[in-house]
């Protein structure tokens, strides 16, 4: 599959205007409930999937303990996910990024791997969320 024929196939299962690449190669795409997807084709046949997780605070030692963080739970699902969280290039954002060999994907296995990414995006993006705080317990008398 060509990356025109499926940015064509994308736009019209999403029901949008023709996706057309910016001056950099990539395409965004903005839902309503995840941060925005944007879409590259770096080399021929390939096509790489991204989206911000979080942004790193300007503190070093708050960055540091937010990357650990992160990579803790990276690790832990390394194996059996195709999605790796990468620090971006400016250091300033974690970012989800899958690829895809689009020459070897038909569209509905695309559609379907790239359902499988917005669903990652989605659970790191939740798991990002500050944690609510917890009421404290309510005071229990036994008789």
């Amino acid at each position: 599959m060509t990356p025109e024929s499926l940015f064509q196939q994308l736009a019209a299962k999403l029901g949008a205007a023709a996706l057309r690449p910016d001056a950099q190669g990539r395409v965004r795409l903005d839902f309503a409930e995840l941060p925005p997807i944007e879409l590259a084709v770096p080399a021929r046949g390939q096509l790489y999937a991204e989206a911000e997780i979080d942004r790193l605070p300007q503190r070093p030692s708050e960055a540091e303990a937010m990357v650990r963080r992160y990579l803790g739970r990276a690790l832990g699902t390394m194996r059996d996910r195709q999605e790796v969280l990468a620090v971006d290039g400016s250091g300033e954002r974690l970012v989800l990024f899958r690829r895809f060999d689009i020459d070897s994907l038909s569209f509905a296995d695309f559609e379907a791997d790239f359902a499988e990414f917005l669903d990652q995006v989605d659970l790191w993006k939740a798991s990002s969320a500050p944690a609510r705080p917890m009421a404290p317990p309510s005071l229990m008398i036994f008789p």
